[in-house]
């Protein structure tokens, strides 16, 4: 019967000790994760104020473009005119 007690602390202790390192091993594991979202958010806030001067960019030479269109569309009426 002693020996039942001694294996069953045995087993306790190597639980434990097996345990303790695997919780070690998830906070770091935790740690690295926490790391690695914050890293994506600078990340990505850096892309979306990237896109958001892409954007901007494209909004200004669709009106530049229009405003072109327009001009030529009136040249073109004018020609048609002159002829």
């Amino acid at each position: 019967m002693k020996y039942l007690y001694v294996l069953f602390a045995l087993f306790v202790l190597v639980a434990g000790c097996s345990s303790s390192k695997s919780d070690e091993r998830r906070e770091q594991d935790l740690k690295n994760i926490r790391r690695t979202v914050d890293s994506l958010k600078v990340v990505k806030g850096s892309m979306d104020k990237s896109l958001d001067s892409l954007n901007s960019v494209s909004r200004k030479k669709d009106q530049e473009m229009k405003s072109l269109m327009n001009q030529l569309d009136s040249l073109q009426k004018n020609m048609q005119e002159n002829k």
